[in-house]
C-alpha cells in the first residue's frame, strides 16, 4: 500500500532528474518529458510546475501564484 505523503510550506519540491519541463511548440503547451512518457500540462499545472525548481519552497510558490493572480 502506498504511504500518504504530507507536505508543508517549508518543503522544496523538484522534478526528478529524468523528468524535464519544456515548452512544446508543436502542441503549443508545456510538457514534462520522462523516459518513455510525455505529460501534457493544462494551464493551471503549467503555471505551478514552472515554479518548481528545487530551490523555491511551497510557501514561495504559493505567494508567487497569489501575487500573479491577485490572491
Amino acid at each position: 500500500m502506498t504511504e500518504l505523503l504530507i507536505l508543508n510550506e517549508e518543503h522544496i519540491p523538484k522534478l526528478p532528474r529524468h523528468a524535464k519541463l519544456r515548452f512544446d511548440e508543436a502542441r503549443n503547451k508545456w510538457i514534462i518529458n520522462a523516459p518513455e512518457r510525455v505529460f501534457e500540462l493544462d494551464e493551471i499545472a503549467s503555471e505551478i510546475i514552472q515554479l518548481v525548481n528545487g530551490e523555491a519552497s511551497i510557501e514561495i510558490i504559493i505567494n508567487t501564484l497569489c501575487d500573479k493572480f491577485d490572491g
